[in-house]
């Protein structure tokens, strides 16, 4: 059986502030723990990749989050979810 659905949540600019807020300290955390990729032997390497990976997926949220912050408004976030796999957007409001 598919299981769909779209979830949307609505922020006033003042909580979409906050989650870009959120999501440049994730960022800046992720961007650091990536530079575990430089110790020597493997854990270092895995650490360090799941680190930059998890980093430049912030980077794109935080990126969505910011242009559809511009008009002012608040913002839409959309979590749309087919089977087991969750797809999540912004827009303005």
């Amino acid at each position: 059986m598919l299981h769909t659905g779209i979830t949307e949540v609505y922020m006033i600019s003042d909580k979409a502030q906050d989650l870009i807020d959120s999501l440049s300290a994730v960022g800046d955390g992720a961007t650091t723990g990536g530079l575990l990729g430089f110790l020597p032997g493997n854990l270092g390497s895995v650490l360090g990749g799941i680190a930059g990976i998890f980093g430049v997926g912030t980077l794109i949220y935080r990126w969505q989050v910011e242009q559809a912050t511009v008009s002012g408004t608040g913002i839409i976030m959309y979590i749309q979810t087919v089977e087991s796999t969750q797809s999540i957007y912004f827009t303005s409001q």
